[in-house]
């Protein structure tokens, strides 16, 4: 991860730490009693994870389909 510059919010140019910045942001990301937020994250880490995966399988079924059109034996 790369260095924040010195600024008013860095004035010590300690690093940050990602975990640190999940942490501060997380009360906005899961507030109590917010049920319409809570539900806004969840769909879309879940939208996430099936890019992860429609990325992943992308190669292999592309693989499938030019074997299948080879000669076979």
């Amino acid at each position: 991860m790369r260095r924040l510059t010195p600024t008013d919010a860095n004035l010590d140019d300690e690093k940050i730490q990602g975990w640190q910045t999940i942490r501060r942001v997380a009360p906005y990301l899961w507030p109590p009693g917010q049920f319409w937020v809570k539900w806004r994250v969840v769909v879309a880490v879940l939208q996430l994870v099936a890019a992860k995966v429609v990325g992943l399988f992308t190669p292999i079924l592309y693989k499938w389909a030019v074997d299948s059109l080879g000669a076979t034996g």
